[in-house]
Parts: structure tokens; C-alpha cells; sequence
């Protein structure tokens, strides 16, 4: 019962996240989207993060194997490279790489080997300009004193089509439902740059590990 109850709260919430509209976008929003029309049985790749802590169970998965996670051991980069190397072990499947910006950009370079080799995976960057762990870091440890944490980016639409891939962009809601099915019905590398709330932030955990310690 606990577990059909708990299953049945995330429904709700997503559901809810669902019909929020507006700009900026909001990134739970745009994961209901992508919930709703990603196909059956890809495998999701997700990189470590704010945001992609988000995405860790904002979607259904139907076969084992399904979901590749660096869960959080800050492993930024991850989820392009194992969604790469799905698509090239499963290449029936759709493979899916879901990353921050800061993460994407650890090895955006791929994009070449995804290109030269006919890797086609579909990247979708929740882009919200800002290091997003830290700045969650910051904003529940420091008192909202930020330091270092905006990041200025290139529009990543425009870089996968300098490398060859297919780009496209999404700034508001009513734009991510087609560019999703167009994501997936693409014979190529696609890369979709996601303009997100950058206040919209994962919540941090044990704020009590960061507490002075009294020893005696």
C-alpha cells in the first residue's frame, strides 16, 4: 500500500507540474513534458547535478538497464558519454542524455564522435546559466551568498550545428512538445538547448551535516 501510495503522489505531482506555464520555463515542466512523450523503453542517461537530480524519477522505466546514473558522485560529463555508448551497444534503442549546462560542456567535443560515427542520441541541456548544485549549496548553507556560480553559455543549438548535428531550442512551454517529437524522430545526433528558471534549484540535503561540531 505505501509503495501504490507513494507511486500515486508522484503521478499527482507530475501531473501538476505539467500545466505550469510562463516564462522562465520551469525545469519540472519541461521533464513532465518529456515524460509524456519519450518513447517506450529508452534508455535515460543522466548527468550529476541540480537539475538532473530533478530527473531522477521523473520518468517510467519499463526493462532493466534502463536508467544509467552517476547518482550524486559528481561525475559531470556523464550522461552524454553513457548515452553514447548505449546507442552504440543498443542501437535499436532510443538513447537519451539528460545534462546541466555546466555538465554538458565538459565534453561537448563529442558531438564530433557522435557525428563522424553516426552516433544518434538525442541530448536535451537544462540550460539555467549556473552552476546549480552550487548555487543550491550556497543559497541553503551561506545565506544566499553567491559566488562563482553563473555560467554565460553559446546557444548549444547553433554549436550541434557547427559540429553536423541537429540543434534546436526551447524557451517556453508551448514550444517543448514538438521540438520533443521532432527530437525523436531526427536520423541524426540531436542536441536541444532547454532555457530553464535558474531559481529553480534541486533541494539540498542534511543541512545539519554543515552545522559546527562541539567536541568535548
Amino acid at each position: 500500500m505505501h509503495a501504490a501510495r507513494h507511486r500515486a503522489d508522484r503521478e499527482k505531482q507530475w501531473a501538476e507540474a505539467g500545466k505550469v506555464g510562463g516564462k522562465p520555463l520551469k525545469p519540472s515542466r519541461f521533464l513532465a513534458e518529456l515524460r509524456r512523450r519519450m518513447p517506450r523503453g529508452a534508455v535515460v542517461a543522466l548527468d550529476a547535478g541540480s537539475l538532473c537530480s530533478m530527473s531522477t524519477d521523473a520518468f517510467d522505466y519499463f526493462e532493466p538497464r534502463t536508467l544509467l546514473t552517476p547518482l550524486d558522485f559528481a561525475c559531470l560529463g556523464f550522461s552524454y558519454a553513457a548515452a553514447m555508448g548505449a546507442k552504440v551497444a543498443r542501437p535499436e534503442k532510443p538513447c537519451v542524455a539528460i545534462a546541466g549546462d555546466g555538465g554538458f560542456a565538459m565534453n561537448l567535443q563529442e558531438l564530433e564522435t557522435a557525428v563522424r560515427c553516426g552516433i544518434n542520441t538525442v541530448t536535451f541541456i537544462l540550460n539555467n546559466n549556473c552552476w546549480g548544485s552550487e548555487k543550491a549549496y550556497q543559497r541553503d548553507y551561506c545565506d544566499g551568498r553567491f559566488i562563482g556560480t553563473e555560467i554565460t553559455n553559446p546557444p548549444y543549438e547553433k554549436v550541434a550545428e557547427i559540429f553536423g548535428a541537429k540543434g534546436f531550442r526551447v524557451d517556453h512551454p508551448d514550444q517543448a512538445g514538438d521540438v520533443i517529437d521532432a527530437a525523436f524522430k531526427a536520423d541524426a545526433p540531436v542536441l536541444v538547448d532547454v532555457i530553464v528558471d535558474p531559481e529553480e534549484l534541486a533541494e539540498t540535503v542534511r543541512k545539519d551535516a554543515m552545522k559546527p561540531r562541539v567536541t568535548s
